[in-house]
């Protein structure tokens, strides 16, 4: 076995050792469970593509680092999105003219 082989191991092993907790950290913070998915596997991919430098530190902190700060921009995008969803109440607009 190479050094990619098992390198991808050892990512695959953390994967299925972390995953559960890391989405429960992410659902506890309000994500909902499929883009709490799709942030570990995020997570997961990037401490690979780190994993050379990373291997021998603390690696663990560094994904929970990435997964709060994904977890922060989803919430800064839903914001921005929620700003617009709902552009004005009804009491603001004037439905004199509306008929049903």
């Amino acid at each position: 076995m190479n050094q990619r082989e098992e390198y991808d191991n050892e990512i695959i092993d953390l994967f299925c050792a972390h995953k559960g907790v890391m989405e429960g950290f992410l659902i506890r913070r309000g994500i909902p469970r499929q883009v709490a998915e799709e942030i570990v596997n995020d997570v997961f991919a990037s401490l690979r593509l780190r994993w050379d430098r990373l291997r021998g530190e603390n690696y663990m902190a560094y994904a929970y680092r990435i997964a709060t700060n994904e977890c922060n921009k989803w919430w800064r995008q839903e914001g921005q999105h929620e700003q617009f969803r709902h552009p004005g109440s009804l009491h603001d607009r004037d439905l004199s003219g509306f008929v049903m």
